[in-house]
């Protein structure tokens, strides 16, 4: 359901091209880096600051906060892609500082049908664990 992939803007082993939104090209590892077995819970808001729009909000298992926060460090500057249910939320968001984690919120997904089905399946799948 959720994936965490490296981003590249030239071509590279493992790495293949995608178009995005907003005619942004670039290079998406073909490897998943953190997916749902990383994730410790997970839930949306909806209620976020600006309407229409659905945030993230993603608690990691130990390993995979330590991983995403190796990654970011080395990779300050560059984007990462987070895939949601095997398609991209819109253009790599770029990665500004290293996260620790393990916690981390993803803003400004579209709030359409689909992010609303989205939604309801994160609820269903680890809401439920509490």
């Amino acid at each position: 359901m959720i994936e965490f992939r490296a981003v590249r803007t030239t071509p590279a082993p493992g790495f293949s091209f995608v178009k995005s939104v907003a005619d942004t090209s670039f290079y998406l590892a073909d490897s998943t880096f953190i997916s749902d077995e990383d994730i410790e819970d997970a839930g949306t808001d909806t209620s976020a600051l600006n309407p229409g729009l659905l945030m993230l909000e993603v608690r990691l298992k130990p390993s995979a906060a330590a991983r995403l926060h190796d990654f970011t460090q080395r990779h300050v500057g560059e984007r990462l892609a987070v895939l949601l249910n095997g398609e991209l939320t819109g253009p790599p968001p770029r990665i500004m500082d290293p996260i620790p984690g393990p916690t981390l919120s993803i803003f400004g997904l579209p709030l359409s049908k689909k992010g609303e089905q989205f939604a309801a399946a994160i609820a269903a799948r680890w809401h439920s664990r509490h």
